[in-house]
């Protein structure tokens, strides 16, 4: 894990270095059919009112699927427009 966290820093590097947006996170996803896929989030979370719990379901949200009858819709509705700005 700590050698994916380097070259996630390596890779930011290389975006700032080329006069890049800076990205916020990036998530790594590969799905069951091996599709592999990236996602650079730009939305600077620490602007927010939202804590590191607050963004763990709100990833899970977007990218696991979990059962919606769980989550706390007011929640992800405030994040998608925090998101959105």
């Amino acid at each position: 894990m700590h050698k994916l966290f380097q070259l996630t820093v390596e890779l930011q590097k290389v975006f700032t270095d080329n006069d890049q947006e800076s990205w916020f996170s990036v998530t790594l996803l590969l799905n069951d059919a091996g599709k592999f896929n990236v996602h650079f989030d730009y939305t600077n979370w620490h602007e927010s009112e939202f804590g590191p719990a607050a963004r763990i379901k709100y990833f899970e949200y977007k990218y696991i699927n979990q059962n919606n009858e769980t989550l706390d819709l007011d929640l992800i509705e405030k994040m998608k427009e925090f998101e959105e700005k």
